[in-house]
């Protein structure tokens, strides 16, 4: 499937707008030579669409000559890191849509929400930690982006995310699209 690079820019441009990208005359410049600060602020396309950034961290195994684990390091997940992962999300947007628009059958990727039963665990294990999850009986990806951000700072940050992330049905394949809670 061919993307062409005004739709992907179209969709991107339509998922946020990047700071300051109106004195740029609102052109996000993927494609000429103009030079970004700080890849979108921050991955700001996901927070401006109200999708979750889990801040998880990977592993990376190092080995030695003869093949044997002698290290398990983190791996640090930069800006770039960041940018490529929201030009992978918008390639997909637009290879969707492609495909919708011709009528191909494809397999979709979702992820739905949380489940009664989840939230409600959820919701009693926030509590013991003194927060509560926004949104009622039908939080939103907006939701959990928001209390990520408001607990960030706390030294029980990563258990928090963790029980966040868990709180969310495992993704599947499925042939209609029925969305992705996690991208918003």
């Amino acid at each position: 499937v061919r993307t062409n690079p005004a739709s992907f820019a179209a969709v991107a441009r339509k998922n946020s707008q990047v700071p300051g990208s109106a004195e740029r005359g609102g052109d996000l410049d993927f494609f000429g030579r103009g030079a970004m600060v700080k890849p979108f602020e921050d991955a700001v396309f996901a927070m401006k669409r109200g999708a979750i950034d889990f801040d998880s961290v990977e592993m990376q195994l190092e080995f030695d000559v003869q093949g044997k684990i002698v290290r398990i390091v983190p791996v640090v997940r930069n800006d770039a890191h960041k940018l490529i992962e929201e030009c992978m999300l918008a390639a997909n947007v637009c290879t969707a849509e492609f495909l919708a628009a011709h009528k191909h059958p494809v397999l979709y990727r979702v992820h739905e929400g949380p489940t009664p039963e989840k939230l409600a665990v959820l919701r009693d294990f926030l509590a013991s930690c003194a927060l509560a999850q926004p949104g009622g009986d039908e939080p939103t990806a907006s939701d959990y982006a928001q209390l990520l951000l408001r607990i960030k700072d706390r030294p029980d940050y990563a258990l928090l995310q963790t029980v966040l992330l868990r709180s969310l049905q495992q993704a599947r394949y499925r042939p209609d699209n029925v969305g992705h809670f996690g991208l918003s």
